[in-house]
């Protein structure tokens, strides 16, 4: 189990950061946390051109929803919404906050796990989005490429916030990569 704790320096309102494989030091408080929208996108499909979203919001709301990247936009082709307990949403917060960035400093700042360095051309196994209350936002991605040990502490963070989430039949009919 993650745990967050108060640094015990001058700065009380910043936690120290769990065992960060994008190497962050430390992150906003719980409290401030806890207002985060978090979305997880996963790609699919033949041309990559199904996405998967899960979006927690503050309200402990999940949505998923499966859509067809168009031109001029994306269809969806599916949605489900979920209401999740308090306890599940803030396990869920606390075990992605491994993989926050230190600051939200917009898209085109990204995070990887430390000591990956992927190629443009790469493609992205999954990318995590945290939006804070005043939208700003921090992205990490975790592309294929990447197979060090934070890469993998990555995937196992990400892996146990899959499996702890409700079935969906969204999420089981969206295609997967062959």
């Amino acid at each position: 189990m993650v745990a967050l704790l108060l640094t015990g320096g001058c700065d009380q309102s910043r936690s120290k950061a769990p065992d960060s494989p994008v190497g962050a030091k430390h992150l906003p408080p719980v409290s401030e946390l806890s207002h985060e929208t978090i979305q997880i996108n996963r790609w699919g499909g033949a041309r990559r051109d199904h996405l998967l979203t899960y979006e927690l919001r503050p309200d402990n709301a999940l949505t998923v929803t499966h859509s067809l990247q168009v031109p001029g936009g994306n269809k969806t082709l599916g949605r489900e919404t979920f209401g999740l307990a308090p306890d599940a949403a803030s396990q869920v917060r606390l075990t992605l906050s491994r993989v926050r960035p230190e600051t939200l400093q917009g898209i085109e700042y990204v995070s990887y796990p430390v000591g990956c360095q992927p190629p443009t051309d790469s493609g992205d196994e999954v990318a995590i989005a945290f939006i804070d209350e005043h939208e700003k936002i921090g992205i990490f991605d975790l592309p294929y490429v990447c197979r060090d040990s934070n890469a993998a502490a990555a995937r196992n963070a990400i892996a146990a916030v899959m499996q702890s989430l409700p079935t969906s039949k969204v999420a089981n009919a969206f295609p997967r990569l062959g």
